[in-house]
């Protein structure tokens, strides 16, 4: 039996300003999964007609996933924003296409039925955690 995909709209964006790496950056002093919380929180104030508690899931990107951009960083901005415990979240890891792919995968959730509601997002703190930093492909 076919199914039928649901439409999936996009809501609302926000982000931080650009800013530059390394310590005379605006964002030095700054952990990653602050910078994306602050993105979150904006992000409801602007929207005060979507209850919290409506969020089905929330899935966060970043390249580099050490630190304090790492660990599950969905659930961690979740939490970190104040969502309710019961949002779950999962962090995404395609390098420069992260936050794109976590459209695609909250987007996929929608439209196959499985949420009503995703929050994704992306985030990177070059300054922190230079991309390939201690890796040794052999």
């Amino acid at each position: 039996m076919a199914r039928t995909l649901r439409e999936v709209v996009y809501v609302d964006g926000v982000r931080t300003a650009f800013g530059r790496a390394g310590k005379d950056g605006y964002f030095w002093k700054t952990r990653a999964d602050d910078m994306a919380v602050k993105v979150v929180r904006e992000l409801l104030r602007r929207n005060p007609s979507l209850p919290e508690d409506r969020i089905d899931d929330v899935v966060f990107a970043a390249t580099a996933q050490v630190g304090d951009q790492g660990l599950t960083l969905g659930r961690d901005v979740a939490l970190l924003a104040g969502l309710p415990k019961s949002v779950p979240g999962f962090a995404v890891d395609r390098m420069c296409a992260g936050a794109l792919t976590a459209t695609t995968s909250g987007a996929g959730e929608i439209a196959m039925g499985a949420a009503d509601v995703v929050l994704v997002g992306g985030v990177e703190h070059m300054g922190h955690h230079p991309m390939g930093e201690d890796v040794d492909f052999n």
